[in-house]
């Protein structure tokens, strides 16, 4: 009697127990021939998770291949007609994509970290490729990170120009297209608003008009976060500290100023 794979066990009890991470862990040790559809479903929602899209898609994938290895006729048969029977398209202008994997080794050891010191360093207000970088994102969106166009076109998402209207409650693409669609998921992203505050502080296009976020037409009034404040990665993790420590700085700097003047009038 063969004895139970301890670590195929150890895999599916990560997933029933939504161990997610450690699922995955799990799984990259193993045979993928060895599991089940269900199994693979389950490694797919894991990925899903923790932001692994690609290996998400990969093991989806994997999962249809493996039921109808199996046998397992009405489950493959089920999930192929859903894919058949509800066709996907991806409204909107391609921003381009990062090229590289960030989940695997290299791209978080090397590639993520070059990104970083560029975003900190050189594509910054100080430089001309920074200005000119800072110019250029202020009209376009950011790019696809993790998941990849041609995994797109993989999972059968087919991508179309951007929508621009409705008709008949069906969506008009911008060469004139309707979709016939049943369900529209709208991702419009976001942008800033700082209509409610009250002061000659804007620049024509709207953006405040600051000194690495110190407005100084308006002495007491700062700003952390902005896209490109000082750099690429103002507004994201990486970046964001070193521009409220400036901030900071420049706030006490004043204030000792104020608290001399003041000692010395009275």
């Amino acid at each position: 009697m063969a004895e139970p794979d301890t670590s195929l066990e150890q895999v599916r009890d990560a997933i029933a127990h939504r161990r997610r991470a450690e699922a995955l862990d799990g799984f990259s040790s193993l045979d993928p021939s060895r599991l089940t559809g269900r199994d693979l479903e389950g490694l797919a929602d894991a990925a899903w998770w923790v932001s692994r899209f690609p290996d998400s898609l990969d093991a989806r994938q994997r999962a249809y291949a493996a039921y109808e290895r199996d046998g397992d006729e009405a489950a493959a048969t089920s999930r192929s007609r859903f894919v058949a029977t509800h066709p996907t398209w991806l409204s909107g202008p391609e921003r381009g994509h990062v090229p590289v994997d960030i989940d695997r080794w290299f791209a978080r050891q090397v590639a993520v970290r070059a990104v970083v010191f560029a975003g900190r360093h050189l594509l910054t207000i100080r430089t001309p490729i920074g200005r000119a970088a800072k110019a250029k994102s202020s009209s376009r969106g950011d790019p696809l990170v993790r998941v990849k166009p041609a995994q797109l076109l993989a999972a059968g998402i087919r991508r179309v120009p951007k929508t621009v209207g409705a008709r008949d409650g069906r969506p008009v693409l911008e060469d004139g297209q309707t979709l016939d669609v049943d369900n529209v998921i709208w991702c419009t992203g976001f942008r800033h608003d700082l209509s409610w505050i009250d002061l000659p502080i804007f620049a024509e296009d709207g953006s405040p008009v600051h000194e690495r976020g110190v407005v100084t037409s308006e002495p007491g009034l700062h700003f952390v976060g902005l896209p490109f404040q000082f750099a690429a990665a103002s507004d994201v993790l990486p970046g964001v500290g070193r521009d409220a420590a400036y901030v900071a700085k420049q706030i006490a700097r004043r204030t000792l100023a104020d608290t001399s003047r003041a000692a010395i009038a009275a």
